[in-house]
């Protein structure tokens, strides 16, 4: 992950600003709609020291109760765990800590601000 210039733009003047990210997120902000799963990606993201991938979206239901909503989740990339071979492999991880702590304030800045943007929609909760 590269650090990210100023990605502070929006091209709606009735929505708040985006925010100003850490690190550069790919492909990050996206409108991406598949209605017949009954989604739209806003955003994803990976942490590739960790393997871990961050999605946002509008998720709606038309089984059961309709809801539509706002639905924030962090997985683990693929089938990816961790296996160490060598004692060293915990420490080297550790050591990336650091960005780990960065995708994850800028997740949660990407979650206030998606908040502010569809204050109409509640956080889906599992």
């Amino acid at each position: 992950m590269n650090d990210n210039p100023d990605t502070n733009t929006s091209s709606d003047t009735n929505e708040p600003p985006k925010p100003k990210l850490m690190l550069d997120h790919t492909p990050g902000f996206v409108h991406e709609e598949y209605i017949d799963q009954g989604d739209i990606v806003l955003f994803r993201s990976t942490q590739p020291d960790f393997r871990l991938d961050f999605q946002a979206d509008i998720s709606w239901f038309t089984e059961g109760d309709p809801q539509t909503a706002l639905s924030f989740y962090m997985e683990p990339s693929g089938n990816n765990y961790w296996q160490f071979t060598d004692p060293d492999q915990p420490s080297d991880l550790a050591n990336h800590c650091g960005e780990l702590e960065r995708w994850l304030d800028d997740i949660g800045a990407v979650c206030e601000y998606l908040q502010r943007r569809y204050p109409e929609l509640p956080v889906l909760e599992c």
